[in-house]
């Protein structure tokens, strides 16, 4: 992967490490943007996991799947009404929520299984 296009505070790797600093920027500037294109196109699915309440959340998933057809889940977790709000604008945008990690990739395993 070419570090370059890369915020100095993530760590290039499989899986990419996205700090929820780095969620906090991606809501709509264009270099963010033009990063998460080159990203996606190493990668075969997204999963988005969050772990606390991130106000956001969802505009992160968009930025996501504005640029990729590839399939996104995101594992939501720990968040109360924050997480209830964001949820539900996720569900909107038509992209699976589980409540842990664990369901979330069961989803992809069924996904794969499906696709057999």
């Amino acid at each position: 992967m070419n570090c370059r296009i890369l915020p100095p505070f993530l760590k290039p790797g499989n899986p990419l490490d996205t700090t929820s600093r780095y969620m906090t920027k991606v809501t709509g500037e264009p270099f963010e943007e033009a990063t998460l294109a080159r990203i996606m196109d190493r990668y075969d699915a997204l999963l988005l996991i969050f772990g606390d309440p991130v106000v956001g959340a969802s505009k992160v998933v968009a930025a996501f799947k504005r640029n990729t057809d590839k399939p996104i889940v995101v594992a939501f977790s720990g968040g109360g009404k924050v997480e209830e709000e964001e949820r539900n604008k996720i569900y909107d945008l038509k992209v699976p929520v589980y409540p842990s990690v664990t369901r979330a990739m069961k989803y992809f395993q069924r996904c794969a299984l499906d696709d057999l």
